[in-house]
């Protein structure tokens, strides 16, 4: 009787473990992630545009994940993860274009109400 419980819990421990192929990975929504890496981009162009040097650039990246409540991993994971198919990869990026495309009309709109 103890061996088939044992059995049975060992059982489902392996069923729950394998049927979570991304445990241990932090779960990023994909608007969630649309948005960090929208801004991502922006931070890094922004970054050339005004030299700053890698360190200083790797402590505003730090600062935009911790906004977001990410790590550097977690963002790793992700684009991998995305990357593993061209269809989901091209469809996140598109969405990511939007975004960024919807920042610079802000943008533009905010210039003629402050100009």
């Amino acid at each position: 009787m103890a061996h088939t419980r044992f059995a049975l819990f060992t059982l489902l421990i392996f069923a729950v473990s394998c049927s979570n192929p991304s445990s241990g990975r932090k779960s990023i929504s994909d608007e969630a992630f649309v948005m960090y890496y929208a801004d991502e981009i922006i931070l890094r162009e922004e970054s050339k545009l005004i030299s700053l040097d890698s360190s200083a650039i790797d402590l505003k990246l730090d600062s935009l994940r911790k906004a977001y409540d990410l790590t550097e991993g977690d963002v790793e994971a992700e684009l991998q993860n995305r990357k593993q198919s061209i269809e989901e990869w091209k469809s996140f990026y598109s969405k990511v274009v939007k975004r960024l495309e919807a920042i610079g009309e802000e943008f533009k709109s905010d210039k003629k109400h402050s100009g």
